[in-house]
């Protein structure tokens, strides 16, 4: 792993990468990655195609819509740089075409590179999602016990916010609005964190794309709270967005405004999907519920304001490590001086790493400080140092204790399981997806067949060449196959939900070859033209790839009293022989023609009968034929 050359193309990948240790594996960033701040000296492969300097919200809305509705990119890969870094890992997205570079500019930049790098899609919609991301990056960086930890310790930080604000039985309603011209609520995990806040988002999309809202959407949601994060600006310009906002006159009689409960907020908190949602989730617990959930952070993470409330106060509620006292923290002005800078600094052996002191414990502090210290080198002895082990009663109740963990767990960590191998699926159609791409530009947008020829006493089909034979004793060569030259055999095409070891699974081959099935209506004949993926009439909704797998009753040692489960290598809705496999939670991964994905669910009564536990059905006919 000491070889490893990271380029990432989106900010909160550079915070992961960061945050697992491996900022010196780091040689290549896009110009929106400033954060941890050491990063800010790296190269800078991807900048802006739009001049945004100088532009409202509402002309920067015009300027990415017409971009986008002219088939132009948001983003300008530098492909000089990008060969002269020599990547061996390129970290990007495919959930918002306006967050970061996606699939296309993606395409081209690989094609500038000499040696192919291996590619993360990092697509979360939700806090798990995230988690999933970090566990991906660390298994391909050698750092999955640094990300164990990294888990662990937010997951006990979640758990201790929502333990915090369940002393509170109230549930403030929040608008959070992540743009203002036009007006957008949140979106994916964005509602997930006031929820565990203890607010109730009243237009939030929880795990879905953000969408736009209509002032009269907000004003029947009556919100206590509005929370303002335009994504993509910090602190200075949030508040900017807020005011704007409070000036509008729709926005005098919400209960919000009235009361003084708009919120700015330093949108990288909630828009960059990394670790920093959790200091994110804990700043939205202390919004809602200050007394209970004080805010440890930096204080140009939000500010309140309201309409014609004059000089701008920032205050923190603060509970002092000493005794526990809540206490307002923070100064008058807009530079953020504390009140306690007026006081002496205290000796770095006598600073608390726990927050800030209260006004009496700090000045009792400082006093100490000023006085000598008496120290002591002798070790005291207290009863609980003399004991020298457990009794046996005190044994047999924490074997007790854990295995009621267990019990409790392994739910649990099934569930994250199930979740991680959705993730890494996603992440290997998308990896197909591209190569796919790639086989289209190299060949004038022609569509590879689901079957060529049969040589060598054996048949080439689009994943490689299998020997004839008996089942499971067959030879498979995946260098045959039509992807082979962009995929170089990173094993993206076996999906980890596929279980391999079920009594009731059949191997074709003598080993794992494929687990995802290829759209059958783009596959011409053999005696015909290839099919052009130009004369598909609407290529986000037509499938490309789909996790497949179909029910074998007729070759050995399966049988019509023993059906079993086998690979299959196409998709189509045939409904005496259905090949999607709904894996997933009872859904299958789709890869679409244009790059995205999305779990579909199978077709009402599709569900093969032989094996319904295998839950192998059809996927809907409108997404299958692609309009041929």
């Amino acid at each position: 792993m000491d070889k490893l050359r990271i380029v990432s193309f989106l900010p909160s990948a550079t915070e992961m990468v960061c945050a697992l240790g491996l900022a010196e594996q780091l040689v290549g960033i896009s110009h929106e990655c400033d954060y941890p701040p050491s990063v800010r000296g790296k190269p800078v492969v991807v900048h802006s195609a739009i001049p945004l300097a100088g532009m409202n919200l509402g002309e920067i809305n015009v300027a990415v819509s017409e971009q986008l509705r002219s088939g132009g990119s948001l983003y300008a890969v530098d492909e000089d740089l990008l060969r002269e870094l020599s990547p061996t890992h390129i970290l990007t997205q495919n959930l918002c075409q306006v967050c970061a570079p996606a699939g296309n500019e993606v395409t081209r930049a690989l094609k500038a590179l000499r040696v192919r790098p291996h590619v993360l899609w990092m697509s979360p919609h939700s806090i798990e999602d995230i988690h999933s991301d970090l566990c991906n990056l660390a298994q391909l960086t050698g750092r999955s016990e640094e990300a164990k930890d990294l888990i662990t310790n937010n997951q006990e930080r979640l758990h201790a916010v929502a333990e915090r604000v369940r002393r509170d039985k109230t549930r403030l309603r929040v608008f959070c609005a992540e743009w203002i011209d036009p007006l957008y609520c949140c979106g994916h995990w964005v509602p997930e964190m006031i929820e565990i806040a203890g607010g109730m988002d009243i237009l939030g999309r929880k795990w879905a794309d953000s969408v736009r809202v209509t002032w009269d959407d907000v004003f029947k949601g009556r919100p206590e709270v509005v929370i303002v994060m335009p994504c993509g600006f910090d602190l200075a310009g949030s508040v900017a967005q807020a005011e704007q906002l409070i000036r509008n006159p729709k926005c005098a009689k919400l209960p919000a405004v009235e009361s003084r409960q708009v919120y700015p907020v330093d949108a990288a908190y909630f828009s960059r999907p990394s670790l920093r949602v959790i200091d994110g989730t804990e700043l939205l617990a202390h919004i809602l519920h200050p007394h209970d959930c004080p805010w440890e952070g930096t204080n140009d993470a939000y500010r309140r304001i309201s309409l014609g409330e004059g000089p701008r106060n920032v205050q923190l509620t603060k509970q002092c490590p000493e005794c526990d006292v809540h206490f307002p923290c923070g100064g008058e002005s807009d530079n953020f001086r504390c009140w306690c800078a007026t006081l002496p600094p205290l000796s770095p052996l006598t600073v608390s790493n726990h927050g800030c002191l209260c006004p009496a414990c700090l000045a009792g502090a400082v006093q100490a400080n000023s006085a000598p210290a008496h120290i002591t080198t002798e070790p005291t002895q207290t009863a609980c140092s003399q004991r020298s082990g457990f009794t046996l009663a005190e044994l047999l109740v924490v074997v007790a204790i854990v295995c009621i963990l267990a019990i409790l767990l392994i739910p649990t960590l099934s569930q994250a399981t199930h979740s991680a191998n959705r993730v890494r699926c996603i992440s290997n159609l998308r990896q197909l997806g591209l190569a796919t791409q790639m086989y289209w530009d190299d060949n004038d947008g022609r569509c590879f067949r689901y079957r060529g020829q049969f040589i060598n006493n054996g048949g080439v089909y689009w994943f490689g060449w299998i020997e004839n034979g008996a089942e499971g004793h067959r030879t498979f060569d995946a260098t045959q196959g039509a992807l082979f030259p962009y995929l170089q055999g990173r094993g993206v095409e076996i999906c980890p939900s596929m279980n391999y070891g079920d009594d009731n699974f059949k191997l074709k081959a003598s080993g794992v070859s494929y687990g995802y099935g290829y759209n059958l209506s783009l596959s011409a004949p053999l005696n015909r033209p290839a099919r052009s993926i130009d004369v598909v009439a609407h290529p986000a909704d037509t499938a490309l790839f789909s996790d497949a797998a179909q029910i074998n009753t007729w070759q050995a040692p399966a049988s019509p009293v023993n059906p079993m489960v086998e690979e299959w290598y196409y998709i189509d809705d045939n409904p005496s022989q259905p090949n999607a496999h709904f894996r997933h939670k009872r859904k299958a991964n789709v890869q679409f023609c244009d790059g995205h994905i999305v779990a579909e669910f199978p077709v009402p009564g599709s569900i093969d009968p032989r094996l319904p536990a295998q839950r192998i059905g059809r996927l809907r006919t409108d997404i299958l034929r692609g309009g041929f």
